[in-house]
């Protein structure tokens, strides 16, 4: 018995001494949950353990008893679940990252707002957290590769400067940009200006038809809603400073003959004409320069700087955020002469009284801005530097300025650009106030009536001064001037609308109902005056000309636009889907006949996964299927259009004394029956949820069809048969179809390892399918000087197609010269052109298409990571299928300089060689002919954007008493992978004026240093 009583005891001490050991490796581990991005703290968190959990306090901060090995998940309402594993660590800091594709999320819609698990449309969204990671200027950059079926393409790297936008495809002649609606202000894409991407809170851009059929007359090209910052309720006062600062370098310059490769290469040409070198032994000692032109221009290591100083938060009741935002930038090309500098101040708020809640938004914006020719054959813009020869100085030895002709090297336009920039004064100061207030009365539960006023007032002010210079006998002024312009323009919008949301049972049902008026008017006055008595550009107005009379001019036009609109929604347990849109507008834009146009718009959805049938997969979230159809408008045509307007400026001599008569009439003939374009679109999309939301695939396919362009038909129609020019008509129709891709992953990997991915992909075909009677062909832009028209548009071909002459390699022997009557100048070494339709002749007749300056496929890459404080995001970009017309040597100025490409020039002693034979006579215009020679392959992959960043853990972070500190670096066009041998692959542009490079400024690859900072 004692032995037992012994052996129960010992079990006894052993159990209390494991119990002992097992209580002695649990720990209490305490820590902090944050918001990733902003850096507060979260309140409520739910933390789970392995046998229970707890939630964090008001400050964020919870403390739980673990053991080493234990995983704890942390989940919260709107933000991604992170699970960690336990080590021996006694501190935490928890950073949870938004969850961008929660099915709750608020998506923003025309006049209201939806959960995306019930979006019918094909919206794509960009968060503001995605704009922080960039050090774009404008808000149309951060399209660029983020939203599937978004083609953005840079019109010029020069600060500033418009983009081209295209949703889905180009559908008209006229104005390809979408419409942009600013916290409720419609605006064009110029006017975006203000607008710096640091205030922007979202982006969503309205890509299908009945989408944007709320917005009827101007919703043809797709609609862009910007959300801007707005304070949180409930949310402590918090400040913030967001800054940088970058230098700015040519990604790529282009490789032209230096000083006797060029004197080579001419010496060759003369050779190969029958003529005496060009450059003999005798004149070739004794040209000592080697300028390199690119050089002289480029403006290296030019600064980026922005900084964004901002408050905001809120009460139970209202919520405020404002902000005041420098940024100004040097551009890569012409130091001095190119620049772009902002400062922005906004404040925007809201404040509830029971049923009735208020707001306001006020942004008031200044900017300085200087700018050069951008992509052009002509004028002090970067041609000048690629076609000028490297043997002539910048400054001759007596001071004078180095031109061709100085080496008897005629070439007219193309002169000295250090010379020319040398004398190019101008500068624009922009003024604008922008803002409005809005009123929402919730009557009854559900009902509610809104009425929303919003404008913009804006002084742009222009001065320039050109001094009295001397270049050469053509580049040359006999007085200096000064000029000056002023334009004044004022648009305002008011929306009233009334919405009843109410459910009965598992039906929810929303109606809404509004009507809008907008108006914008503008009014410009400009003069200028020679002969000034101060030969600076600081005193360069026009009092202080001598001049007694100068010239003057000036303008004012007005735009109107009445709306009604309506629409219904509706959902059976949120599973099935149903929503109905119209829109009736009336615009001052089309005469009486034609006034009111209707555009509507129908959208149906299907939750299939939550199907009873639907198989409840531990893989598999969500599933809906949805499609669209539905009418918007255009009628981007200018004023007063559908009417005879007076021009005036006809001046003629009559009588014996021959006096000089000013004269006007109509500008063109009048059009009564000009009607809306518009724009028909069929879309069916689907989307798909896995793994617990963190993987996300969207899918749409659309058709859209432009009918009734709006063109314009003068130099269709003989001017005989009708004695003046014709305005604008509808001609045509253009059909647009494709497929868009969007997949997102995000997950939280291991040991705080978060990942996120966010791939867009998209394509396009473009074909015009129908042209008015008596129209064959649209002619779009030249290309070099002489070579005539190389873009255009009929029926069965994309718009703005390249056409010329298809060519098959080079004449290499004699038989192949007896062959091709078509060329009876050609000779060994010239390129052979096709004469495609046979008769023995070449002309216009065989030109063919030559290529697509449209991608075909478009792809968009974000990746982000980030550990322990650490992140490192990319953004890859890439377009293919298209092309560009290399239209940057002057062919028609027989001695402009070549790239290196000339080395590999045709001759005797080279009887491999692929590029025509050098000439300076040109018989067979193997250079001077549009053709395929100068289409080139636009495929590019570029890596837009990298970021290698550092936040500070939240505990280091509060005892310096902020919230957060994040360091980081970041590049942008760091890598760039194409076959085109120009300066810069993004060639923008309109409808048949893209694509083709005269010589583009292009875009820096840029190296900044940051800091965000809130406390």
């Amino acid at each position: 018995m004692k032995f037992y009583r012994i052996k129960g005891l010992l079990v006894l001490v052993f159990f209390l001494l494991f119990a002992s050991l097992a209580s002695a490796q649990n720990f209490v581990l305490t820590g902090t949950v944050v918001d990733a991005k902003s850096g507060s703290s979260l309140p409520g968190v739910t933390i789970i353990t392995s046998d229970g959990g707890t939630i964090t306090d008001i400050d964020g901060k919870f403390s739980v008893e673990v053991s080493a090995g234990d995983e704890l998940s942390f989940s919260f309402i709107g933000f991604l679940t992170q699970t960690v594993k336990i080590t021996d660590q006694t501190s935490l800091e928890i950073r949870l990252k938004e969850d961008v594709v929660s099915l709750e999320e608020i998506v923003v819609t025309g006049y209201g707002v939806q959960k995306k698990k019930v979006v019918t449309g094909s919206i794509s969204q960009i968060p503001a957290e995605t704009l922080e990671r960039t050090a774009d200027i404008r808000v149309e950059q951060a399209l660029q590769g983020r939203a599937a079926g978004v083609m953005v393409m840079n019109n010029s790297g020069q600060p500033g400067d418009q983009l081209s936008v295209v949703i889905r495809g180009t559908g008209t002649n006229g104005d390809v940009q979408p419409l942009y609606i600013v916290d409720g202000l419609p605006l064009s894409g110029a006017a975006l200006d203000f607008l710096s991407p640091n205030d922007i809170e979202s982006i969503e851009i309205l890509k299908d038809a009945t989408s944007s059929a709320i917005y009827g007359t101007r919703a043809a090209n797709g609609v862009v809603l910007i959300t801007t910052k707005g304070g949180r309720r409930d949310q402590k006062t918090m400040f913030s400073y967001d800054g940088y600062y970058g230098v700015q370098n040519p990604w790529r310059k282009l490789d032209v003959l230096d000083a006797d490769q060029y004197m080579t290469a001419m010496n060759e040409a003369s050779i190969n004409d029958g003529r005496s070198p060009m450059f003999p032994r005798s004149a070739r000692d004794t040209i000592t320069d080697n300028t390199d032109w690119q050089d002289e221009m480029i403006n290296y290591n030019a600064p980026k700087m922005n900084h964004t100083i901002a408050i905001s938060g809120g009460s139970e009741l209202g919520s405020f955020a404002s902000s005041l935002n420098f940024f100004k930038q040097e551009g890569l090309i012409a130091p001095g002469k190119s620049e772009f500098d902002r400062v922005t101040y906004r404040i925007k708020g809201n404040r509830t009284f029971n049923r009735l809640t208020l707001g306001g938004n006020v942004n008031i914006v200044h900017i300085k801005s200087k700018g050069i020719s951008t992509n052009s054959g002509y004028g002090a813009g970067l041609n000048q530097a690629i076609n000028l020869q490297p043997i002539v100085p910048v400054v001759n030895d007596d001071g004078t300025w180095g031109v061709p002709g100085d080496y008897g090297l005629a070439m007219q336009e193309i002169v000295n650009p250090v010379a020319l920039l040398n004398y190019v004064n101008s500068e624009t100061n922009t003024y604008k106030g922008i803002g409005g207030l809005d009123a929402e009365y919730e009557i009854i539960d559900g009902l509610k009536i809104r009425t929303a006023y919003n404008t913009e007032i804006a002084i742009v002010d222009n001065r320039s001064y050109t001094p009295l210079y001397y270049i050469n006998p053509t580049n040359k002024t006999d007085f200096n001037s000064a000029s000056k312009s002023i334009n004044e323009y004022f648009r305002w919008n008011w929306d009233n609308t009334i919405t009843y949301l109410t459910n009965i049972g598992d039906h929810n049902l929303t109606l809404l109902g509004g009507f809008t008026r907008y108006r914008e008017w503008s009014e410009n006055v400009w003069g200028s005056k020679d002969s000034l008595i101060f030969d600076s550009f600081d005193k360069a107005y026009l009092d202080n000309s001598v001049q007694i009379l100068g010239q003057t001019g000036g303008g004012f036009y007005e735009s109107t636009l009445q709306s009604y609109f309506g629409r219904v929604y509706y959902d059976y347990q949120e599973k099935y889907l149903l929503e109905a849109v119209v829109r009736v507008d009336g615009s001052s834009r089309f005469g009486e006949e034609n006034r009111y146009g209707t555009f509507p718009g129908v959208a149906v959805g299907w939750v299939f996964s939550d199907e009873n049938f639907f198989p409840n997969a531990p893989y598999f979230d969500f599933g809906k299927l949805r499609a669209s159809w539905g009418q918007n408008g255009n009628q981007n045509i200018g004023n007063f259009q559908y009417t005879s307007i007076i021009s005036t400026g006809h001046s003629y001599f009559f009588g014996n004394g021959q006096r000089l008569y000013d004269g006007i009439q109509p500008a063109f003939i009048a059009n009564p029956s000009i009607k809306w374009e518009a724009s028909e679109q069929f879309d069916i999309g689907l989307d798909l949820r896995f793994l617990q939301g963190r993987l996300s695939f969207s899918m749409d396919y659309y058709d859209k069809r432009n009918k009734d362009w709006l063109v314009s038909g003068n130099g269709f129609y003989p001017r005989a048969g009708v004695g003046n020019n014709v305005g604008v008509i509808n001609a045509g129709d253009i059909r647009n179809s494709g497929w868009e891709f969007e997949l997102l992953y995000q997950d939280a990997w291991w040991d705080q390892f978060n990942a996120n991915f966010t791939l867009t992909a998209s394509t396009n075909k473009n074909e015009l399918i129908g042209i008015a009677e008596g129209l064959y062909v649209l002619n779009g832009a030249g290309g070099a000087h002489g070579q005539g028209t190389v873009q255009r548009a009929s029926i069965g071909e994309p718009l703005g197609y390249f056409w010329g002459y298809e060519t098959d390699g080079l004449f290499t022997s004699t038989a192949q010269l007896g062959r091709s009557p078509h060329q009876p100048n050609a000779e060994l070494g010239d390129l052979r052109f096709k004469d495609t339709n046979g008769d023995g002749i070449l002309d216009d007749e065989d030109k063919v298409k030559m290529g697509n300056p449209y991608p075909k496929f478009m792809m968009g890459l974000n990746m982000s990571f980030d550990w322990k404080g650490f992140d490192l995001g990319m953004f890859w970009y890439s377009a293919v299928g298209h092309q560009i017309y290399n239209a940057s040597r002057r062919s028609d100025l027989i001695v402009s300089n070549y790239t290196t490409m000339a080395l590999n020039a045709w001759s005797e002693n080279n009887p491999n060689g692929t590029v025509p034979r050098l000439t300076v006579i040109d018989a067979n215009r193997s250079w001077r002919n549009p053709s395929d020679f100068y289409v080139e392959d636009a495929d590019f992959v570029r890596l837009k954007n990298i970021q290698l960043g550092y936040t500070l853990p939240q505990s280091l972070a509060t005892k310096m008493k902020l919230s957060r500190l994040r360091l980081y670096f970041l590049s942008e066009n760091l890598l760039t992978f194409t076959k085109y041998s120009g300066m810069e692959v993004e060639i923008g542009g309109g409808p048949l004026n893209i694509g083709i490079d005269y010589g583009i400024y292009p875009q820096p690859k840029t190296f900044i240093f940051g800091m965000n900072l809130s406390f």
